[in-house]
């Protein structure tokens, strides 16, 4: 609230399992298990954590501030 009357947003991207090489530290069997407790049934691309911050960071996304957007398949509120 503070830095808004000032122009500045502020906005938190709060990434779930994303298929980078962090998850090359998981067994396929526990890829399996991930996958399996995220409700959308898969692991997001790194593309669709980049397309929201590309968003966040553009003209259209000028009246949002002070939110955390969760990239996630609902596995987590």
């Amino acid at each position: 609230k503070e830095m808004a009357r000032s122009g500045v947003l502020i906005n938190a991207v709060a990434p779930g399992a994303v298929d980078t090489n962090m998850l090359q530290l998981f067994t396929a069997e526990e890829i399996a298990d991930l996958k399996d407790e995220i409700p959308i049934g898969r692991i997001a691309s790194p593309k669709e954590v980049a397309g929201t911050i590309a968003y966040l960071l553009s003209e259209r996304a000028s009246y949002i501030t002070g939110q955390t957007i969760s990239i996630n398949g609902a596995w987590y509120t």
